[in-house]
């Protein structure tokens, strides 16, 4: 759950138009929902003026002469074997009355098994309050102000009260007490699943408390601000929530059968039948629970296989297979007439070297300097060339990071190159980064264009912490999300993805972003494929409107805010810029 919460940042880049380009989020939790890092990596949050300059002397310098802080010696093989019981310890907590009321059903009356599931949840709390108490220096106001876990207090409540039930029944019927065995497993698993369906109808999922114990206040005020993370903790609860219902209906289903035809009694049935039915469906609810568990440490292992899978390619390259699926074995290189007749041809390539992309980059920093929702959540030019840099490197391997250039101008740095013997770069006119979405699992999307992979290619956020960190609105996120929304079936089909669009200030106007548009949808066509973007302005909306593409959504009160594709064989009209 740490590990996810941490994530929950993760950012997607939006699709953009070539002058009023956008930055969007989107994430899987992927799930499924900014610029930090977990805690156990070592990425530079906050680096140096000299790693932003690439001036090492500055560093040693500027440290020579300052104190060295001294360093915690790492903790032995005791202290790690007790962090390990702790946290495995305090894991088991949550579910630990649970657990005790199930533990002992089977060898004990229910009254007993109850009242020590009620006991159970009552140390939970104030095992709880304590450590709070402890944490804060032993202040009084700490517990004055102490709320304990909406589930703790859920299953104190929920086996105190079927303690008395069943101690009553026996007291007065010992025939009730019978009735109350067959159903003790449907009562507690369904009072569980009671309890966290409760917390999450009055405004307070269980998991809330969870997340919040295992953050740094200042992270946990952050993220709790934000809708998108509230609502990717709500998924969880109800995850939770509709496993526990599935148990109950499952586990349910014997004592129906045996109250109805055997007058509540299992013993009432001589071939045994009812007996071994229950058993079975006790299987069966264990299947549920253990796959339950299966997907979410699949979920909670997501971000360890997304880095590794990052770095193979980053290192080794995509396969010859995957080379030949998006096209990468051969750059892109052609030259297309101009739009403007009274200009040279246009050079359009797919880009792949460092050099190259960072020098796109910089087109995009300008492409995107007027764009207020972009502004937003990163300040800075640095910020946002880092940003672009890492995470147009991230998918360039798809070779579909596209750049127009004037052609005579390229040619002209290209024959200068060879007289000079050096490889200066041409800067691009303008940059398209696209991002072939084919595989069944749309890893281009869930893997590469993601927080893990942006990391892997040098993202850094300068005076970022881990506690205080750029954060995306709700309304950014939910534009970038739109595209996963199932009623559009995008996550079942291949298309491509136009993540950035932007031109150089200094060559809008001159046909260049037209060029690249005019490629992306030849290619789409040729491939068969859609073609999917995002945009907040209304006067792209309708150019894009010309070129074949339709709004499929928009975000909820913000009708500007639109998801767009542009389906195969669509009429395209002879249009101007996009701007």
């Amino acid at each position: 759950l740490q590990e996810n919460c941490s994530n929950m940042n993760e950012q997607q880049g939006g699709a953009t138009t070539e002058d009023e380009p956008l930055m969007t989020a989107t994430t899987t939790m992927t799930t499924t929902t900014t610029m930090t890092t977990t805690a156990n990596e070592k990425t530079p949050l906050r680096p140096s003026s000299s790693t932003m300059t690439g001036d090492s002397s500055t560093t040693n310098s500027s440290t020579a002469n300052e104190p060295v802080t001294p360093q915690s010696s790492s903790p032995g093989p005791f202290q790690k074997l007790l962090i390990a019981f702790m946290t495995a310890f305090e894991s088991f907590l949550g579910f630990a009355p649970f657990i005790a009321v199930m533990s002992l059903q089977s060898s004990y009356t229910p009254d007993v098994s109850l009242g020590a599931g009620a006991f159970v949840a009552l140390f939970v709390i104030f095992y709880s309050m304590m450590k709070e108490f402890v944490k804060s220096g032993c202040s009084m106001m700490t517990l004055s102000e102490y709320r304990p876990k909406s589930l703790d207090v859920g299953q104190f409540l929920l086996f105190g009260f079927l303690f008395l039930l069943a101690y009553i029944s026996e007291k007065v019927s010992p025939g009730a007490g019978e009735i109350f065995v067959l159903w003790f497993n449907p009562f507690t698993t369904g009072g569980m699943a009671l309890i966290m369906y409760t917390s999450i109808v009055t405004g307070r999922p269980f998991v809330y408390d969870e997340a919040k114990a295992k953050m740094p206040p200042g992270l946990w005020q952050s993220l709790s601000s934000k809708k998108w993370f509230l609502e990717k903790l709500e998924k969880v609860a109800w995850f939770w929530t509709m496993t526990l219902t599935a148990m109950t209906a499952v586990i349910t289903v014997q004592p129906i059968l045996v109250t109805i035809f055997y007058y509540g009694d299992v013993n009432n049935d001589p071939t045994g039948t009812m007996a071994t039915f229950g058993s079975i469906m006790i299987i069966i609810q264990f299947m549920i629970l253990f796959y339950a568990l299966f997907t979410q440490a699949q979920e909670g292992s997501k971000p360890a296989r997304v880095k590794k899978r990052v770095c193979e390619v980053r290192d080794h390259g995509l396969s010859s297979k995957q080379k030949a699926l998006y096209g990468a074995a051969t750059p892109i290189d052609i030259s297309l007439p101009s739009l403007d007749e009274a200009q040279t041809p246009h050079r359009i390539k797919s880009l792949a070297s460092a050099e190259d992309i960072d020098l796109a980059a910089t087109v995009l920093v300008d492409a995107y300097a007027g764009d207020d929702t972009y502004r937003s959540f990163l300040k800075t030019d640095a910020e946002k060339q880092i940003l672009f840099s890492s995470s147009v490197k991230a998918v360039a391997c798809f070779n579909h990071v596209l750049a127009c250039y004037d052609g005579g101008d390229y040619d002209l740095q290209q024959q200068q190159n060879n007289n000079n013997n050096n490889n200066n770069k041409l800067k691009p006119a303008a940059v398209m980064a696209c991002i072939p979405v084919y595989s069944k699992s749309q890893e281009e999307l869930n893997v590469f264009f993601s927080l893990k992979g942006w990391l892997q290619h040098g993202l850094i956020i300068p005076d970022a912490t881990a506690t205080d960190f750029p954060l995306p609105d709700d309304k950014l996120v939910e534009l970038g999300e739109m595209k996963s929304r199932a009623t559009h079936g995008l996550t079942k089909k291949p298309y491509i993805y136009i993540a950035y669009f932007g031109a150089d200030s200094a060559k809008r106007g001159k046909g260049y972003g037209r060029s690249l548009l005019k490629y992306i949808i030849e290619l789409s066509e040729s491939k068969k494929v859609p073609l999917v973007l995002e945009t907040t302005n209304a006067f792209n909306i309708r150019q894009y409107e010309k070129h074949g593409f339709k709004v499929v959504d928009h975000v909820k009160d913000q009708p500007k805010w639109v998801l767009m594709v542009r389906s195969v064989n669509e009429n395209e009209a002879d249009v101007g810029e996009i701007v």
